[in-house]
């Protein structure tokens, strides 16, 4: 009874659902997951399956679940190119999270590749460059909110550039370019930096017209009142 009762818990499938692009090779994962089979989904600690495709790098387990009596879902998305980091003569290609992928010579990157954005941060050291890992800066929680600032537009394709400007205990700027030419500066962006961002892209694609596209600076702040403005000028 008591090995009839062991082996109703040994795992008999590894129930992967696979949110990857049509051209992904799945097969090598699945291949990895399955090693899983007839072990005792009691004592599976579920961090070993996330830990098992710490090589794919381009793959991520979302989610990890315990089916009993003997099955795991497995939950893998594929992680999506964004940033080029600009990081001396290579650029860190890395995820909306920083990420980093793979790296890359600067002198094989066409000079507009709507699909990435450059990211460049100065003032802010990079401590960690592993490929395989988070990046790790001296001042992550800015780059955090970078991060989200840019999600909070959607990374949308009309932002070529990313350039975050941090001066000692100074709170920072971060300054989001254009591929028609504007700039949109949101200053002190550790304060509200994502509701500044929003602000300062509503104005550009609803507001601006397409003269102002080519030659204008968004600078988004806040008044001694505490509130957001947006304000147009000719400064670069």
């Amino acid at each position: 009874m008591v090995v009839s009762f062991a082996g109703l818990f040994l795992i008999k499938k590894v129930d992967v659902t696979f949110a990857v692009s049509d051209d992904a090779d799945v097969g090598e994962l699945q291949g990895e997951l399955d090693k899983f089979l007839n072990k005792n989904i009691i004592f599976l600690d579920v961090q070993e399956v996330y830990d098992a495709l710490d090589g794919f790098y381009y793959m991520e387990i979302a989610s990890v679940k315990k089916e009993f009596p003997n099955v795991i879902t497995v939950e893998v998305v594929e992680r999506r190119e964004v940033y080029y980091l600009d990081y001396g003569t290579n650029y860190l290609v890395t995820t909306a999270d920083g990420f980093i992928l793979r790296s890359i010579s600067k002198n094989s990157v066409l000079e507009e590749n709507r699909d990435k954005i450059i990211l460049m941060l100065d003032g802010i050291s990079v401590l960690d460059a592993t490929i395989g890992k988070t990046l790790k800066t001296d001042n992550d929680e800015l780059l955090s909110t970078v991060f989200k600032m840019a999600k909070s537009v959607n990374l949308t394709d009309c932002i070529k550039n990313i350039k975050v400007f941090s001066l000692g205990s100074e709170l920072s700027d971060v300054t989001f370019g254009t591929y028609t030419g504007v700039d949109i500066v949101v200053e002190k962006a550790e304060i509200s930096g994502v509701d500044k961002v929003i602000a300062g892209f509503k104005a550009y694609n609803e507001e601006a017209s397409d003269y102002e596209k080519m030659f204008k600076t968004i600078m988004v702040f806040k008044d001694n009142q505490g509130v957001i403005q947006v304000d147009w000028t000719d400064k670069k």
